[in-house]
């Protein structure tokens, strides 16, 4: 049988996001609200679930660890739709981390 990501993927997306585990819906809402933002701006998922996990790492938040791309990490949003902004590691800390 078609996993959920196959669906996707089969149907020609480029990659999808997944995690290991059920998440937190506040660490969740700030992983969505970062990843938007890296797309965006035209990182490829690879490198904004990179920057995120690191982030939160730096945080002392391991959550970043539970999400996984499926498919194609250089997949990105071209052309970018957004200017780069500040990096996460100059903006204030995130919800859910002490």
């Amino acid at each position: 049988s078609e996993s959920f990501i196959d669906c996707f993927l089969n149907r020609g997306a480029r990659a999808g996001l997944g995690t290991e585990s059920p998440m937190r819906p506040v660490y969740a809402d700030y992983f969505g609200r970062e990843l938007i933002q890296a797309l965006l701006q035209g990182d490829s998922v690879g490198v904004a679930l990179l920057n995120i996990r690191r982030e939160s790492a730096r945080r002392k938040n391991p959550l970043g660890l539970a999400y996984n791309v499926f498919g194609s990490v250089d997949s990105r949003i071209e052309p970018a739709l957004l200017p780069k902004v500040v990096p996460a590691a100059s903006r204030p800390a995130h919800p859910g981390t002490s």
